[in-house]
């Protein structure tokens, strides 16, 4: 495995791509424009120098509000100067939720425009929102900080209404993943697994637990609608829902935060942990062993 600098690109991630391969050999590389920025890109899917928010449609398509480029390099625009959370769906879909008092907006044509939902999460309790997904064109979830409320919000029309859950945590969510239309997971801070089996209606306590409480943000990353990948802060676990087992896989050696969970054409996954101490590695997961390297920034 090696790892270079390079543009925007590749075709070696299924989804959600944050670090990105340029073949199909394990070759990763960062980006070519803003490599001083590194760590935002990985941690969080935006860079904060053109504007948080900042999310992929494409291999060459990334944008926000106020920020777009549809060659991979350049950009147009100065982004939204506050911080956003955001996900995207196969086909230019989107949303984008202001993490403080979210407000949020939707587009259909890859980030080209984008319109102000008609109900916010914000109309009702949210006060802080920290983890999205969306799992089709009309379905999406949104988890955060709603007080005595559940803490996680859903729309069945693409990001342009959004009801509070009926049903779910109280407490604050950190990390939300659906793994289809209907069926989807969430971790609260306290370290409790919440499903959903109504897209995001209703959350039910699977009474399953992490070995301790999450700080935010954790990332979720769906295998299938069963088995889920779960990375806090140190930690990196699987949980199966059907036999109720929670597996800590990797336990980094010192604190530490991480990316997003990606999968590639290869079968592994990767995210990027970055400690304290300035360490930046990319950690693979081949589904049995761990494998990691430092990341350069040059």
């Amino acid at each position: 495995m090696t790892v270079r600098t390079t543009y925007y690109g590749g075709t070696d991630w299924v989804d959600g791509d944050v670090l990105y391969a340029a073949d199909q050999n394990d070759t990763f590389g960062a980006t070519k424009t803003y490599t001083n920025n590194l760590y935002t890109k990985i941690h969080t899917p935006y860079s904060s120098t053109i504007g948080n928010g900042l999310i992929k449609f494409t291999d060459v398509i990334w944008s926000s509000q106020g920020a777009r480029t549809t060659d991979g390099q350049s950009f147009s625009g100065t982004g939204f100067g506050v911080n956003y959370i955001a996900a995207t769906y196969t086909g230019g879909y989107g949303i984008s939720l202001r993490s403080s008092g979210p407000i949020s907006t939707y587009t259909t044509n890859y980030g080209a425009t984008w319109t102000a939902a008609t109900t916010s999460p914000a109309a009702d309790t949210m006060t802080v929102a920290y983890c999205c997904h969306m799992a089709s064109a009309s379905i999406a979830v949104v988890g955060g900080d709603s007080g005595a409320d559940p803490s996680i919000y859903y729309t069945t029309d693409g990001g342009k209404n959004w009801t509070n859950a009926t049903t779910g945590p109280t407490v604050i969510v950190v990390g939300i993943v659906m793994a289809s239309t209907s069926i989807g997971y969430a971790i609260d801070q306290a370290g409790h697994i919440w499903k959903t089996t109504d897209g995001g209606a209703n959350w039910t306590d699977t009474g399953d637990h992490g070995p301790y409480p999450f700080l935010i943000p954790a990332y979720i990353y769906a295998i299938n609608t069963d088995t889920i990948l779960i990375i806090g802060e140190g930690l990196f676990m699987k949980y199966t829902n059907s036999t109720n087992t929670v597996t800590n896989l990797y336990s980094a050696p010192y604190r530490n935060v991480a990316s997003n969970i990606v999968k590639a054409t290869n079968g592994n996954y990767y995210f990027v942990q970055y400690s304290d101490n300035g360490v930046m590695e990319l950690i693979e997961y081949d589904g049995t062993d761990f494998c990691g390297m430092p990341i350069g920034l040059s």
